[in-house]
């Protein structure tokens, strides 16, 4: 972590955090926003190995006995809370509570980490909030979050807040040609932001942070998304059945939903590129063909621009917890109006 490529680039909360270890000054809570394919999760821990490292000239060390502890995941200072399903619930913070008040006496620095501090409950993010307004000496909690407004402004103020951006599409788009992933498969992966953040099959975290997302899942998805807009277009079959096939009978999960509504979304901004003459920026370069065609078939931007707009805004209302089958048939009759 010390050697990090691109510290300074990642958005100045990196740079920040070795500053804050090197002079060993740290708040007593803080709260690390980022989009999902952010570093907040990751910077977290970083800052936990800091404050618990024992060598306090070049913190963390990797070297020292709780940096190599906490690499095996068995240090007793540092707890991390994570959404149980959905979200976090006042049971995971009373829990948490609990075990601080047992080490209050300790002189050891403590750390605990809430990740995905966004989807608290409310009566956990209430609990959460005497907790920080009375730390115990030596604690300090870190939460990371996607959306800053998902957290109690009560929470927010007394956090010191930290943005961390995505990585650049250029730098994930090198990170999945490396690992041997097709051209047209790598261009979606960075233009979504997906990282490749991990190794094998769970490298990737979905859109909603819950469950590690396979790649070739998400390839399935994707390469049935190409060949569904089609029939949507072409008015060919039933694609609002077909859809509910997937969708209704639980072969995609409500994350891997959204997934599928990022790439729709896509595809239609590659229809407008192609119709602008900007068909060298297009994420789908192994079907320029069927781009050309449907941005022929429109003939002007504004039919596209309306159907991207249909498709972020069925996202948006998914995201809202809005019915999936209505939100979903209202989406595919409104790409199908003429």
């Amino acid at each position: 972590m010390n050697d990090r490529d691109g510290v300074e680039q990642s958005g100045g909360g990196w740079f920040q955090l070795r500053r804050w270890l090197r002079r060993g000054e740290w708040a007593h809570a803080y709260l690390f926003v980022g989009p999902e394919t952010g570093d907040q999760d990751q910077a977290a821990e970083y800052l936990a190995s800091g404050i618990l490292c024992e060598d306090r000239a070049n913190p963390p060390c990797g070297f020292c006995p709780s940096c190599r502890r906490l690499a095996h995941g068995n240090h007793p200072g540092l707890v991390q809370v994570y959404p149980d399903g959905q979200s976090i619930k006042i049971d995971q913070l009373r829990e948490l509570q609990r075990f601080f008040s047992l080490r209050a006496i300790e002189r050891e620095n403590r750390v605990y980490i809430i990740h995905g501090a966004d989807r608290m409950t409310p009566e956990a993010a209430n609990s959460l909030l005497k907790f920080l307004e009375e730390p115990a000496p030596g604690t300090v909690g870190i939460l990371t979050a996607k959306r800053l407004e998902g957290v109690l402004a009560t929470v927010r103020s007394r956090c010191q807040v930290l943005r961390f951006s995505a990585p650049r599409p250029e730098v994930l788009y090198r990170e999945w040609t490396s690992r041997g992933v097709g051209e047209e498969m790598a261009r979606l992966f960075a233009y979504l932001g997906l990282s490749d953040s991990g190794s094998g099959e769970d490298a990737d975290k979905e859109a909603d942070g819950e469950n590690p997302l396979d790649i070739a899942v998400f390839a399935d998805i994707a390469g049935w998304v190409v060949e569904w807009v089609q029939a949507v277009e072409e008015h060919k079959g039933k694609p609002l059945l077909e859809l509910f096939s997937r969708v209704g009978r639980g072969q995609w999960s409500a994350p891997e939903c959204l997934w599928l509504l990022d790439v729709l979304a896509c595809w239609y901004r590659d229809v407008l590129y192609t119709s602008l003459g900007l068909s060298d920026q297009v994420v789908f370069i192994d079907h320029r063909r069927e781009l050309s065609s449907q941005a022929a078939r429109h003939g002007s931007i504004a039919p596209l621009v309306e159907r991207m707009g249909e498709v972020i805004d069925a996202k948006r209302r998914l995201q809202a917890h809005a019915n999936p089958q209505l939100t979903l048939e209202r989406m595919v009759l409104r790409l199908q109006e003429e």
